[in-house]
């Protein structure tokens, strides 16, 4: 195993933890849009290969959306992949890609309605999360949700 894999894997740890925060929703055609409030919780496997990430959102009017996610480092591209599956249903054709730019995770995907986009930035004890689509037949993305989050615990 190559020093950058090992480096890369530990670059996801940074996200280990559980956060908790509140945001907003625009509207978008997958659900209703409003404030919301959610909680990430990452840990990693038990080897450290994988960051695996469970997500669950309230909004208004009592709407639930919650996401399962596996997060992993390309052993021969050295990119981020991950793996999400929500309430929505949709399962993943292929995983999001991308890579830390700083402080910053963006990963990418493209599926049979569009592109996807989803951001993570840490800022100290604080997460940035915001989720964008270009849906077929759309120019440019548009913000699905922004939140921000606070750890509130660090612990594996």
């Amino acid at each position: 195993m190559t020093k950058s894999l090992v480096e890369a894997r530990a670059r996801l740890r940074c996200l280990v933890g559980v956060w908790d925060g509140a945001g907003q929703v625009y509207p978008n055609p997958f659900g209703p849009d409003g404030l919301t409030s959610g909680r990430w919780t990452f840990r990693m496997d038990p080897d450290a290969i994988n960051l695996i990430g469970d997500y669950a959102e309230e909004r208004a009017g009592g709407h639930r959306f919650h996401g399962h996610g596996v997060l992993t480092i390309d052993p021969e591209r050295l990119d981020a992949i991950w793996f999400w599956f929500d309430t929505y249903g949709f399962p993943p054709t292929a995983p999001a890609r991308g890579g830390w730019d700083g402080d910053q995770l963006t990963l990418e995907k493209t599926t049979p309605r569009g592109a996807g986009r989803t951001l993570f930035r840490i800022d100290g004890d604080r997460l940035l999360h915001e989720v964008s689509a270009r849906l077929n037949g759309e120019e440019t993305f548009r913000q699905i949700s922004s939140m921000t989050l606070a750890r509130i615990d660090a612990a594996e």
